[in-house]
């Protein structure tokens, strides 16, 4: 599996709800604070956490609007959108 990255604005609830988005897209490790261009050589199921906005490209990542993630755990975006 690739990896899962959430992308969104500081404060906007990617850490604080890590736990429940990686049990709901099957991540086995957490990624947080990540910068694209890192050296990040372990990626293959990870969730990362990143405040930087599309573009960038991870090949077989599936990258996500943290307000999507929200709701695909049952939360309500803290922007209401």
């Amino acid at each position: 599996m690739g990896p899962v990255i959430i992308h969104g604005p500081k404060a906007s609830g990617k850490t604080s709800n890590a736990k429940q988005f990686m049990a709901h897209y099957g991540c086995k490790f957490l990624i947080d604070e990540w910068m694209p261009g890192g050296r990040n050589t372990r990626l293959c199921g990870a969730l990362i956490l990143t405040t930087e906005a599309p573009p960038f490209s991870i090949e077989g990542a599936r990258v996500i609007h943290i307000d999507e993630a929200l709701r695909a755990i049952g939360k309500q975006p803290r922007g209401g959108r």
